[in-house]
Formats: structure tokens, sequence, C-alpha cells
């Protein structure tokens, strides 16, 4: 039996650890600006392992602004609702 074994030893694994990113949080109904801050953290995989981690915290992070209800009017927001 011949059995194909593929090292792995070029394939990188990467954690941002807790990373703060700012937004201007909008509101769709009020149209108040506000100013949001988020913690979150990403992780990569692969040879660019510390682009995907960072990438991954940014989706992560506007994700958490865009599910967010407006702290203002307490409304949430209409692509909430559209998912």
């Amino acid at each position: 039996m011949f059995f194909l074994w593929i090292p792995r030893r070029n394939s990188q694994k990467w954690g941002t650890g807790p990373l703060d990113r700012y937004f201007a949080f909008e509101c769709a109904h009020c149209r108040v600006t506000t100013p949001a801050m988020v913690r979150t953290v990403g992780f990569g995989e692969g040879p660019n392992a510390a682009q995907r981690a960072h990438a991954a915290a940014d989706a992560f992070a506007y994700q958490a602004v865009s599910a967010a209800a407006c702290p203002s009017c307490s409304a949430l927001q209409p692509s909430f609702h559209a998912r």
C-alpha cells in the first residue's frame, strides 16, 4: 500500500489577539451619527494567515456594528431586518 504524505510545514495559523476597531455608526432611522468601538479577534490560516486574520477581525467588527441598535432611538437597522 502506498500512502501519500503531504507535509504541512508551510501551513501557518495566526490569531490577532484583541483588536479595537472604530466606526462611525449612522442610524438609518433618525440619522444620528455616533462613534462606535468594537473589540474583536480574528483567526487566519494558510500562506497569508496574518492578512486573513485581520480581514476576519474587520468582518466580525462590521457585523457587530450593523447588528447593533441605535443608542439614540433604539431601532435596529434595516440591513439587520433584511438578513
